[in-house]
């Protein structure tokens, strides 16, 4: 049993690895900021975020992940916390809120399903990293960018 929580945790660390000496600089090259698995687009006027969400059912073998995108109003969202005392200062893109604008990422992609990505031993790690910021960048961005300028 004991060999099995190195082997789940060995998968979860080399993800973590991934994200913080892969994909977190790509994205930041990308115009995005942010650090682990949280990103936005610099605004003043929005909260404009992008988080990635691990699957509950991440095994010894892998782990699956998707890519929550929201998009909401700074001005709206601190006039929400004064109504709704839960409301964090910031929000979360991989919370779903009863304001604003959130998708997952697949449904922008062209396929309109919901799309999961697999990371396992397996796993072409650069080709993983590219296409994960190319769909943030193709598709995730443009939306974002598209509802930051018609709210």
């Amino acid at each position: 049993m004991a060999a099995l929580g190195i082997i789940m945790s060995t998968v979860q660390v080399k993800f973590k690895e991934l994200m913080k000496i892969s994909l977190a600089p790509a994205l930041r090259e990308s115009g995005l900021k942010g650090s682990g698995q949280t990103y936005s687009i610099k605004s003043d006027e929005y909260w404009a975020l992008i988080g990635f969400q691990k699957s509950l059912y991440s095994d010894s073998q892998g782990l699956k992940f998707t890519i929550n995108i929201y998009v909401v109003p700074k001005q709206e969202w601190e006039e929400s916390r004064e109504k709704y005392s839960y409301f964090p200062q910031k929000p979360s893109a991989n919370t779903k809120w009863q304001i604003g604008w959130s998708e997952r990422i697949g449904t922008l992609m062209p396929s309109k399903l919901d799309h999961w990505w697999e990371f396992n031993s397996q796993t072409n790690e650069s080709e993983l990293v590219r296409q994960v910021v190319e769909a943030i960048s193709k598709y995730a961005v443009p939306a974002m960018q598209s509802r930051m300028k018609s709210a």
